[in-house]
């Protein structure tokens, strides 16, 4: 696994196994890529880390812009569609967190304008595509032709535009999009060849037809979430549907349809998935922006810029207040800095919160834990993934420190034999110090 990998992947997510950088990391490393060069430029800091999604989120609005003023939209609509697209609650959330679904918006964005851009020549519209192809591979596997060949493929056969999606196919995009976002899948397949087996098996496989992963939620769940997830514009959205669906012969219907089908086909194939996660459909943010800017009224609406303003404040203040609300947040970064000055070895057991051992700044060792299935030797996982819950024993016998869920405190104290005093607590986790830790 290439150096920068495995610097990023420990300081974002804190994995056990990635944090001792000696273990296979089986995501896409687009994602980590960017918060390891946010690192080196910017400094081990949160701010850092939020950069790289931040960019991808505005990087995405003007996607959302100039992909409507490809569609026929007017400057004015094309605008609402891009503020509509960024200010979704979704979307200000994931413009927070260092995640592939983030990075995976503007490459779908920058495909679909590819393949509506008409106006550019077709070098250009073969380019915008292939790096589009290229981005979504590196951010999220397959999945980025999940979000477009489908939509585009039954929108060229339902309006004849066969023409217009004929770029998908044009040597120059598949040359640049398999060019660049294939060979680090290919170099890490020949290095472990048992991932290609676990990425067509657990991660595809497995993730879609079964609750593995511990995602499953009723098949009704996104269709649920669906209308908190672009407030407050749900009622453009209703609308712009409703008439894209009307049987009009227009340019500008065309292009409506082809929204619907790239939020309604994922959609219903997202819901009869075994594994579901909001993240998942924020692809889906700028073809209900789209729609939802088709359907404004010609003349600006004192109305609409009155909702949009009061929402746009609420959006920008949330974190603030929200953060400062006790026990609503993650209490991950007080639990370590409280561990970081107590001193002594550090442990987590039965959960490994994702991001303890950037903020506790050294590798902790994940003890009966709940991680993702893990292609290492056995040595490894042995070491760092003992599978009994008394492997925590002999370090608490020793002195040291647990970061536990509250209800498992009394059972690590019968497993320790001593008394283990309360350090700090939050979130429903407390970290528990064993007798004889070194203190500074």
């Amino acid at each position: 696994m290439h150096r920068s990998w495995r610097t990023c992947f420990a300081a974002v997510t804190g994995s056990c196994r990635a944090s001792m950088g000696c273990c296979t990391s089986t995501k896409p490393p687009l994602a980590y890529w960017g918060g390891a060069l946010a690192l080196r430029l910017l400094g081990h800091s949160e701010l850092a880390l939020r950069v790289p999604a931040t960019l991808a989120w505005l990087l995405s609005a003007w996607l959302v812009f100039r992909l409507g003023l490809a569609a026929t939209l007017d400057r004015r609509r094309a605008t609402w569609a891009a503020v509509f697209a960024s200010f979704a609650p979704l979307a200000v959330v994931q413009a927070r967190m260092l995640s592939s679904d983030v990075f995976l918006w503007p490459a779908t964005l920058c495909v679909y304008l590819g393949v509506v851009d008409v106006s550019r020549s077709a070098w250009g519209r073969a380019a915008l595509t292939g790096v589009g192809l290229a981005a979504g591979l590196l951010a999220k596997g397959h999945l980025v032709l999940f979000w477009t060949i489908s939509a585009l493929l039954v929108w060229a056969g339902w309006q004849r535009r066969w023409r217009a999606a004929g770029v998908l196919g044009h040597p120059h995009a598949l040359v640049l999009g398999l060019g660049a976002g294939l060979p680090c899948y290919v170099i890490e397949a020949l290095r472990h060849p048992q991932l290609v087996r676990f990425w067509l098996g657990r991660e595809t496989a497995g993730r879609y037809l079964s609750g593995v992963h511990g995602r499953h939620e009723p098949w009704w769940y996104f269709a649920a979430i669906l209308p908190a997830m672009v407030l407050p514009w749900l009622p453009e959205i209703v609308r712009g549907a409703a008439r894209a669906l009307r049987r009009e012969a227009t340019e500008a219907a065309a292009q409506a349809r082809l929204w619907v089908l790239w939020a309604g086909l994922p959609l219903v194939l997202f819901s009869v998935s075994g594994s579901k996660r909001s993240n998942y459909l924020i692809p889906l943010l700028a073809p209900l922006a789209l729609l939802a800017a088709s359907a404004l009224p010609a003349q600006a609406s004192r109305h609409l810029g009155i909702r949009t303003g009061v929402w746009s404040l609420v959006v920008l203040l949330s974190p603030f207040v929200l953060g400062a609300v006790p026990g609503l947040a993650p209490a991950t970064r007080e639990l370590a800095t409280a561990a970081r000055r107590t001193g002594g070895q550090l442990v987590a057991y039965h959960e490994l919160p994702t991001s303890l051992p950037f903020y506790y700044g050294a590798n902790v060792a994940a003890v009966f834990t709940a991680v993702d299935e893990t292609l290492d030797d056995a040595q490894t996982c042995a070491r760092w993934r003992p599978p009994r819950p008394d492997a925590v024993a002999p370090v608490l016998a020793h002195g040291g420190l647990v970061l536990a869920r509250t209800e498992d405190w009394p059972v690590l104290s019968k497993l320790a034999g001593v008394t283990l005093t309360p350090v700090a607590s939050g979130g429903g986790r407390v970290l528990l110090h064993a007798p004889g830790a070194a203190r500074p």
